[in-house]
């Protein structure tokens, strides 16, 4: 991919730069490693174009039938993006085809939502134009309470209630859960 399609563009100019891979890194097993490849993937692109501080946008693995490492790699996009003042994550998880398909079938919805990253991260435009992530989790009773930044004073599906989940413990193991919204955070 660097030497057939990046290295011959080096050095044009850009303002940043779209990712949307992961899905092979999810089947072979390469989750635990994603987070490092995606530091090196910024830094090469910031060396190469001598731009220190050159945006990147991380766009979420969507749902797919078969989850392989999916968690993972998402989890391992969003702690890229916290990591990175100059990266931002456009959240696609609820963007899955209904048949399994992974591609979405909704390119309107996703490109809007890249579109708002790019003009909140790249351009400096005011309003919220990360998508709601993942702030804290603390166990009440029977439950788990999620907080929320980004929200925009809100918090919304589209899917309606209940909302299903992944859910995962300090192992790491992720399991199906149900939630439901109040105001700016998730009860699960």
């Amino acid at each position: 991919l660097w030497n057939g399609e990046i290295a011959p563009i080096a050095g044009f100019t850009v303002r940043g730069f779209a990712w949307y891979q992961g899905e092979s890194n999810a089947q072979n097993g390469a989750g635990s490693r994603y987070l490092q490849l995606l530091q090196a993937l910024a830094r090469s692109y910031r060396q190469a174009w001598k731009q220190p501080d050159l945006p990147l946008l991380i766009l979420q693995l969507c749902t797919y039938k078969k989850p392989f490492g999916y968690s993972e790699i998402r989890e391992a996009q969003a702690r890229f993006v916290e990591e990175d003042s100059r990266a931002a994550l456009v959240v696609t998880l609820d963007q899955g085809a209904p048949d399994g398909d992974v591609h979405p079938p909704d390119k309107r919805e996703v490109a809007t939502r890249l579109l708002r990253a790019a003009l909140g991260l790249v351009y400096e435009e005011k309003g919220v134009f990360q998508s709601p992530t993942f702030r804290e989790a603390k166990a009440e009773n029977d439950r788990m309470l999620v907080e929320f930044r980004n929200t925009g004073g809100e918090l919304t599906s589209r899917e309606g209630e209940p909302l299903h989940l992944e859910l995962a413990g300090k192992d790491r193991r992720f399991f199906p859960a149900t939630g439901k919204i109040e105001g700016e955070r998730l009860i699960v």
